[in-house]
């Protein structure tokens, strides 16, 4: 390219200003310039493409990989979140059967002794439990 510049300065001064030879040798040099320095341009920028493109596609293998593994994650979660839950129904089915057997043994108590000392003691928890 610094030869190019060289010759074109080399011809303005060799040929005369006005003559046309000079002007098409000129212009001629100019296109020859632009175009090498089009070319190159194109030729960096394809390999500045071609670099960024690889970074860009190991980047986004990575972050498929990512993906795969939270989904998978979230998957798992899922499934331990439902079982839990179907634990606390039958937990909870566990304890409402055993609290209607606590009030009818309690109400049986009372109906016998109302005022015997584990039957007051029995519907004090009871009341204090229902609260919770």
């Amino acid at each position: 390219m610094i030869t190019v510049i060289k010759e074109m300065i080399i011809c303005f001064f060799y040929y005369n200003l006005n003559s046309i030879p000079w002007n098409i040798y000129l212009f001629s040099h100019i296109y020859v310039f632009l175009s090498i320095l089009f070319v190159s341009f194109v030729q960096a920028m394809r390999m500045k493409t071609g670099t960024n493109l690889a970074a860009l596609a190991k980047e986004n293998h990575r972050l498929r990989r990512q993906n795969n593994y939270l989904e998978n994650e979230y998957t798992l979660l899922q499934q331990a979140s439902q079982h839990k839950k179907d634990e606390l129904k039958q937990l909870k089915k566990v304890v409402d059967s055993q609290n209607t057997v606590l009030e009818e043994l309690s109400k049986r108590l009372v109906s016998v002794s109302p005022f015997s000392s584990l039957a007051v003691c029995l519907t004090k928890l009871l009341a204090v439990y229902k609260q919770q």
